[in-house]
């Protein structure tokens, strides 16, 4: 296919590296390098190349299906599947197939994550109104469930001149309650970020035929201990939460494992599991969060991404 695609735009081929599997050793660090930062001769690896495919790499699990959610500034909530899954529902729902390491693939959908927090973080110390992350965690205790709801994959959420009027605006024009505060506010965000996470994960298991005991949450996302709580509450299910460096810990463990100083993928998983702060968030019964679930999809059918 990429052979097929390069002829195709007429691109000179001979100008383009080879594909290298991760976990290969693809050489030795220049010299001139290494003397400037006062490196020993070392081997160079290849390793998961994407961010996201060195994050999964780093998934703490032993088990051999699993969920997981890198998130951060943007989520990617997916599975490691043996082969890409190309039907005509993963096409529809929008899953893309990503080379994963050691021969496995990605199969992930690409979700908001905190960048409207952050923004809206952001706004408020512009406003000399800054928020302590003891302060975020008092404002959102301090306000009701379940009450206003946003798409948080809609474009109008990348780059706004206000995200916070922005959020507003968008309940006004759904004919939702305004959040006022920055508590309300920010629970809006996070709720809607957790229900848009279990309606891809609902869409991942329909489409793999596979149901996850769990959800693994890495990367940045993973600090946040009411966006890993809602998400355990709208999944139903628990939310391991850890590591947040994912992506340097899987670039490690496959050097290792190239330098044979680790046996397989599995092994590094355990490694990093028995390493590693881990927190383990399960899920809360709370009344009337179906219905909201509902209704936060509906709005999902109205503005659809």
């Amino acid at each position: 296919m990429g052979h097929r695609i390069i002829k195709e735009l007429d691109l000179p081929y001979h100008l383009l590296p080879p594909l290298v599997e991760a976990g290969n050793r693809v050489g030795t660090i220049k010299e001139s390098l290494a003397k400037e930062l006062n490196l020993p001769e070392m081997d160079v690896v290849a390793v998961g190349e994407h961010d996201t495919a060195s994050a999964v790499a780093a998934i703490p699990t032993r088990e051999e299906s699993f969920a997981f959610l890198s998130c951060g500034t943007w989520s990617l909530l997916g599975t490691e599947l043996s082969s890409p899954c190309i039907t005509e529902e993963a096409f529809r729902e929008n899953f893309t197939n990503e080379a994963g390491v050691y021969g496995t693939t990605r199969f992930l959908k690409n979700i908001m994550g905190l960048w409207i927090v952050q923004r809206c973080m952001e706004e408020w110390s512009q406003h000399d109104e800054p928020l302590t992350y003891e302060e975020m965690g008092e404002a959102i205790d301090s306000t009701k469930p379940f009450v206003s709801f946003i798409n948080p994959d809609e474009d109008r959420f990348l780059s706004p001149s206000s995200m916070i009027e922005e959020v507003r605006a968008y309940c006004v024009e759904t004919e939702q309650y305004i959040p006022k505060t920055k508590g309300e506010i920010l629970r809006c965000i996070l709720e809607s970020l957790s229900f848009k996470y279990r309606f891809t994960m609902e869409r991942m298991e329909a489409i793999t035929g596979r149901t996850y005991r769990c959800l693994y949450l890495v990367g940045g996302g993973s600090k946040n201990q009411w966006l890993c709580q809602f998400t355990a509450n709208a999944i139903n299910r628990p939310v391991v939460a850890g590591p947040t460096e994912a992506t340097a810990l899987g670039n490690i463990v496959v050097q290792l494992i190239a330098g044979k100083h680790v046996s397989d993928l599995k092994t590094a998983r355990e490694m990093i599991a028995n390493s590693v702060s881990i927190k383990t968030y399960d899920a809360n019964y709370l009344s009337g969060l179906e219905r909201s679930y509902e209704r936060f999809v509906s709005h999902l059918s109205i503005t659809a991404n």
